[in-house]
């Protein structure tokens, strides 16, 4: 396995594993919490998820970008398209989910769940997918 190769898995792991923190346990949080608690941890967990999400998104476009032009297969293509189809769910449909989000709007709060299960299962089966080449490449070694 080469560098970029695990460093891709690694980012695409981490972030599988925090999409479904988010979807199951900081989105349902949400509405289970006081006005006051509600402004003030939406916005802290917007800034945190941030510094916490965007390192590992670009790594995951760049290494993604890089294993196509290393070994130009489908598979590869499709992981990119992939990677590409999550950035833009993320900034058409999700951020503006987050900007409508309002404490006295239930509708908005399972509209943001509703509409982050598919980044959830993209990346699951993104995952499984890289797990899958890992496992395919090992038992060839």
């Amino acid at each position: 396995m080469d560098i970029i190769f695990l460093t891709h898995l690694g980012s695409c792991l981490a972030m599988t594993g925090i999409i479904w923190l988010v979807q199951i346990l900081i989105y349902p949080l949400l509405g289970q919490i006081s006005e006051q608690q509600f402004i003030q941890i939406h916005n802290f967990q917007m800034k945190r998820i941030t510094m916490l999400v965007a390192p590992l998104m670009l790594i995951e476009i760049f290494t993604a970008s890089l294993l196509l032009y290393q070994i130009k297969t489908q598979t590869y293509l499709f992981n990119l398209i992939s990677v590409l189809m999550l950035w833009s769910y993320t900034f058409l449909v999700n951020v503006p989910a987050h900007k409508q989000l309002s404490y006295n709007n239930q509708k908005s709060k399972n509209y943001l769940i509703l509409k982050n299960w598919p980044r959830t299962i993209l990346w699951s089966l993104r995952s499984m997918l890289l797990l899958f080449l890992t496992l395919k490449s090992m038992v060839k070694l």
